[in-house]
């Protein structure tokens, strides 16, 4: 079959049955009408797990369950690898929305159908993942589940990384029935991933603002995450005058209104730069802050303008340690490069939309993604769907199933061309 004739296949997800999967995941860690906590490895995410393993059943796939708890749905094809592989994540922060992750994974299992349906078969399997952990609001680090199949994770990180609740990894893998002794395991190479495409919500307001439907990402920005720690004198608040203070949190106020500025002097670049966390010591009406401390993430599609965001930060913040008489330390949890999409990628989805008479944007990504770490070991590629006024991560996101199916749509597409025309060789190497 030529790849004119691939294209022609119009793929037509069933609406009832997309939001009725939806509807029903969303029960999964409800806590309100739109709203879900849903956090890695907890009760919740394990009965959504299940969930989505019935729905592969259901539709003939081949289900595994990795060490680590990343589970693959596999369609086979007419060789046994490598594999095309499309999916998402099941996690998420509390009182979120049930529209991330969730698109990507369930789109998955609709393509599947669609295969099934339409009587298709492939050159390669197509699989259809759940990755773990995605969310770092469990653990203080995301993307576990695809950092351990790039071969990023490390045995100490599992004993190492801790909840809130003094919990690290490994016990809790261990008390989901999963095995961190066999970490190992879980690492995939080329050989075995021949691609991978993940469908999104966009997470942003550009789509909908430009009112274009579906986004091709270029590129996925990477994050530096910083805690930095002032250090001033706890005092009286009533006795210590105004001129003899050495205010932690004024000082940090002022590190806050630095992320800003050196962020937005970096803007037509694409970088961002947020002060998500404020903790003050020792949290008294009547005492002068003693200790503040500042959890900030600076992210961009620009590995140098990132940079200058950092030099300026630093430079900033030193100025104001000077002039206040505070002391200021810092410290990296995060430091990541960009990522770029492959071109090979980019270009099957564009091929699979025009196929379907759909345009696209190309744009880049500002949130972080198991794509990012998918592309370690094989070629990637993501499809943006519209977010309702950009919301995300709360109850309030939302994105419409019309412009759910469409994306559904061109991820079938790209699948179908990714599993009977790609060779098994590398793709286009990904430029930067």
């Amino acid at each position: 079959m030529s790849r004119r004739a691939k294209s022609a296949i119009q793929f037509a997800p069933r609406r009832d049955r997309v939001l009725a999967d939806i509807q029903e995941l969303a029960k999964y860690g409800s806590v309100g009408p739109s709203a879900i906590t849903r956090l890695a490895f907890t009760n919740e995410d394990l009965a959504a797990r299940k969930f989505i393993i019935s729905l592969m059943k259901d539709a003939g796939l081949q289900v595994a369950v990795d060490a680590f708890g990343n589970i693959f749905g596999k369609r086979p094809g007419r060789q046994n690898r490598p594999s095309v592989v499309t999916g998402s994540h099941l996690d998420g922060p509390p009182m979120g929305g049930i529209y991330d992750g969730t698109v990507g994974v369930l789109g998955g299992v609709e393509c599947a159908r669609l295969f099934n349906e339409l009587g298709l078969e492939t050159e390669y399997p197509v699989e259809i993942a759940v990755l773990a952990a995605e969310h770092l609001d469990r653990f203080g680090l995301g993307c576990l589940g695809s950092r351990a199949i790039s071969g990023k994770l490390k045995q100490l990180d599992l004993q190492s990384l801790t909840d809130r609740n003094g919990i690290t990894i490994w016990t809790a893998l261990e008390k989901a029935g999963f095995s961190p002794e066999r970490l190992e395991t879980v690492r995939r190479t080329r050989e075995d991933v021949l691609a991978f495409v993940e469908l999104h919500i966009e997470q942003g307001p550009v789509l909908e603002r430009s009112r274009e439907k579906i986004g091709v990402v270029t590129s996925i920005s990477g994050p530096t995450r910083l805690a930095v720690t002032v250090l001033g004198e706890t005092n009286h608040s009533g006795g210590t005058p105004m001129g003899m203070r050495r205010d932690a949190l004024v000082a940090a106020a002022e590190i806050v209104l630095a992320v800003e500025g050196c962020a937005k002097a970096e803007q037509e670049y694409g970088t961002v730069g947020t002060v998500g966390v404020v903790q003050v010591e020792p949290g008294s009406m009547v005492a002068i802050p003693g200790k503040a401390r500042l959890l900030i993430d600076i992210r961009s599609v620009d590995w140098n303008s990132k940079q200058r965001v950092l030099r300026c930060l630093e430079a900033r913040w030193s100025e104001i340690a000077q002039r206040r008489q505070v002391e200021v330390e810092m410290a990296v949890s995060v430091d990541e490069k960009p990522v770029p999409c492959s071109p090979k990628i980019i270009e099957v989805i564009e091929m699979a939309a025009q196929g379907m008479n759909m345009a696209v944007r190309r744009m880049p990504s500002g949130g972080g993604h198991d794509t990012q770490h998918m592309a370690a070991i094989t070629d990637v590629g993501m499809i943006f769907v519209p977010s309702i006024r950009g919301i995300s991560h709360a109850p309030e996101e939302f994105t419409d199933l019309d412009d759910i199916c469409r994306g559904i749509t061109i991820l079938a597409g790209s699948l179908w061309q990714l599993g009977t025309s790609c060779s098994s060789a590398p793709l286009s190497p990904a430029k930067t």
